[in-house]
């Protein structure tokens, strides 16, 4: 009876040796099949599977996937428990995909931490909606492992400090996996340093050569800056020309213009028209005792000469104060002004860099507005020939001393010699702002009076 007890029993432990090895066999078939099923997400079962993923790495579910489908085939190939030779390189791994959860989370979740929101709750209310839903569409970072590190990294260091804190874990835990030691590392890094210096600096050689290329480059970019001022210099030009309609004379043109001068006048009296004499009127005499003399002739001798008093009045024969009467003259209907043609014109001063430092000016004037609280924006600028004016208008409440108070540091932002406020402008609800142009352009007294408008009741009105 003893021998039958024991022979059942060695038959027992087989059988259970064997039932071990399916049911792992089982299991890592079982493995695999949920891997596939969650790394296609396929079906109810598969989004479900693949969403269980998602709760723990995130986006991060198809490499969890993979990972078990690799242990399952182990299970079923080896049918024993996996057993790690070297827990460094364990600890190695899990430190470098810390890492890359809290880097995902950083970079979906960032906005959501400027708005002061509970980064665990909104990670887990996500995965709910696509799990109520049965979808796997949202964009989760690093599941609720990446939210739970990113949150306290973002506290402790905030979100730059969380984005070094992930690459200083990927760089620990490669070092970890690498199984080198310290000694070693810094060995690798001297040499990977030294390769990077000679690769930078190269042979003199190639140094030469890209010292060379460097400073055709540099030509080259500056003759096509130069180029680039000429055309905007000639069309400048010519677009004054166009305006003041300027054309030089051709040769044919100087020859008949020479030869015009040199020619005798040729007319007939009966062409010349005459003005009829009492077409003219005549201006009123000067009264007084000298209106009826005469001019004495150059070789007569002078008269006596007049007798003054200490205030230097003339006094006359009798010793009485003389009073002269001087009328007041007529006005002459047959005067013509001459045309603004007779004087010359002055060639304009070029103007067109000032056009984009205008550009920019406003960007600062709104700029400087804005770091002051004051509620202001540029509504137009007007250049002109020494200054240009920028006219601002207030928000409704603010005050006008405000925005004149700054005109310091408005002339510091601007980097302007000086800045001159007219506040506020006559007939309009805005402030004037001055500041002196870079390239000064002159008037002439020719524009000025071509500008005028026409006055003809008032011709010398300017």
């Amino acid at each position: 009876m003893a021998q039958k007890k024991r022979a059942k029993k060695r038959k027992t432990k087989k059988q259970q040796k064997q039932q071990e090895k399916l049911m792992l066999v089982g299991v890592g078939l079982l493995f695999v099949l949920f891997s596939i099923f969650g790394f296609f997400h396929l079906g109810f079962l598969g989004t479900l599977i693949a969403n269980g993923f998602r709760i723990v790495g995130g986006n991060t579910y198809q490499f969890l996937s993979v990972a078990l489908a690799a242990y399952g085939v182990w299970l079923a190939i080896k049918t024993t428990d996996a057993r790690f030779k070297s827990i460094r390189r364990v600890i190695g791994c899990v430190l470098v995909y810390f890492g890359l959860l809290i880097i995902l989370h950083a970079q979906i979740f960032s906005n959501v931490v400027g708005e002061q929101a509970n980064i665990f709750q909104t990670t887990w209310m996500t995965l709910l909606g696509d799990i109520r839903r049965s979808q796997v569409t949202q964009n989760v970072g690093g599941g609720m492992i990446g939210a739970m590190l990113y949150g306290a990294t973002y506290f402790l260091v905030s979100q730059i400090g969380s984005y070094i804190i992930a690459v200083l874990l990927m760089l620990i835990g490669a070092f970890l996996f690498s199984q080198m030691s310290s000694h070693e590392l810094v060995e690798h890094l001297q040499v990977a340093g030294d390769k990077l210096q000679r690769l930078l600096e190269g042979s003199p050689e190639k140094q030469a050569e890209r010292e060379a290329r460097k400073a055709e480059r540099a030509a080259e970019k500056q003759a096509a800056k130069e180029a680039k001022k000429e055309a905007e210099r000639a069309a400048v030009m010519a677009e004054i020309k166009e305006k003041n309609q300027v054309r030089p004379m051709t040769e044919d043109e100087k020859s008949a213009k020479e030869q015009q001068m040199q020619a005798p006048a040729d007319f007939e009296p009966e062409q010349l028209s005459f003005v009829p004499i009492d077409h003219f009127q005549e201006l009123p005499q000067a009264a007084g005792p000298e209106a009826a003399q005469a001019p004495h002739p150059a070789g007569n001798k002078p008269g006596p000469s007049k007798k003054v008093n200490e205030d230097g009045e003339i006094l006359d024969d009798d010793g009485e104060v003389l009073e002269f009467e001087i009328s007041e003259e007529a006005e002459n209907r047959d005067y013509e002004l001459p045309s603004a043609q007779l004087l010359d014109s002055i060639p304009s001063t070029d103007q067109s860099s000032e056009y984009k430092k205008i550009e920019q000016n406003i960007g600062v004037l709104e700029t400087t507005f804005q770091s002051f609280g004051v509620d202001a924006k540029v509504v137009k600028a007007s250049l002109g020939p020494a200054v240009t004016k920028f006219e601002v208008q207030p928000a409704v409440g603010v005050k006008v001393s405000k925005i004149v108070g700054l005109t310091d540091d408005i002339a510091l932002a601007l980097a302007a010699k000086d800045v001159r406020m007219e506040a506020p402008i006559p007939g309009k609800s805005l402030i004037g702002i001055e500041v002196p142009n870079s390239a000064v352009s002159m008037v002439s007294f020719r524009e000025v009076i071509e500008a005028q408008p026409d006055h003809p009741d008032k011709l010398l009105e300017v």
